[in-house]
């Protein structure tokens, strides 16, 4: 990603810290999740971020654009030892979808609320704000979705958008589905209604007019290198 005043390269995986420490003379050790700091890596000024979109340790960098193919190019030279290859949107979504992570336009929307997607953490209800008398509507009366993993049979693909049914009733919708490569499983994440929240609840997706059999399962999927917040 790139502006006329900013490059970022997003340097993701276990091993990230150790490889890009090597280039860097910011102690990387000492960054906390979720925390930045400002330092050179690769002798050139950069804000270094860590923080991801993978379910991986890793760190995003913000520098000057003219520095960035250098840095690109002597991350990969420096990290080639141990595999280190650039991926593209469509394995960064993979990625966040097996760590759970939530995306725009799928996961949220206008038409969810934290509290339906599980992050309810992100709220703070003494304060005042756009549409908290809907979030205490439902804190009081619970909510008629949740968002809920599932583990399909076979190696179908439930995508964005599919529906979920209790045999003929309907019950829910696809947000994301990927056949994990990780996990060697079809899996999903769905707005559920109430009644199949439990884990090991047994549902059906509609995939190319045919009901596919499907278990709530426990999010998330796959627990990577990330740090904790601590």
């Amino acid at each position: 990603y790139a502006s006329d005043d900013f490059a970022q390269i997003a340097f993701q995986g276990p091993h990230a810290e150790g490889i890009l420490q090597e280039i860097s003379q910011v102690k990387l050790a000492d960054i906390p999740f979720y925390h930045f700091v400002y330092g050179r890596v690769n002798g050139i000024q950069a804000l270094v971020s860590r923080t991801g979109y993978t379910g991986e340790d890793g760190f995003e960098l913000y520098i000057d654009p003219q520095g960035a193919i250098p840095l690109w190019r002597k991350i990969l030279e420096t990290g080639a030892g141990l595999g280190v290859k650039p991926i593209g949107l469509g394995a960064r979504d993979t990625l966040r979808f097996e760590a759970s992570y939530m995306l725009y336009g799928n996961e949220l929307s206008d038409e969810t609320t934290p509290l339906e997607a599980g992050l309810k953490w992100t709220v703070k209800m003494d304060k005042d704000f756009i549409g908290k008398a809907i979030l205490e509507e439902q804190l009081a009366n619970g909510t008629k979705y949740r968002l809920k993993g599932l583990e399909l049979s076979g190696r179908s693909i439930a995508r964005h958008g599919f529906e979920v049914f209790d045999g003929e009733k309907k019950i829910g919708w696809i947000t994301s589905g990927v056949f994990s490569p990780t996990l060697g499983k079809s899996l999903a994440l769905a707005y559920l209604e109430k009644d199949y929240w439990k884990s090991g609840s047994e549902v059906q997706v509609e995939i190319r007019s045919k009901k596919s059999p499907a278990v709530v399962v426990k999010t998330p999927f796959y627990r990577g290198s990330v740090k904790s917040k601590s």
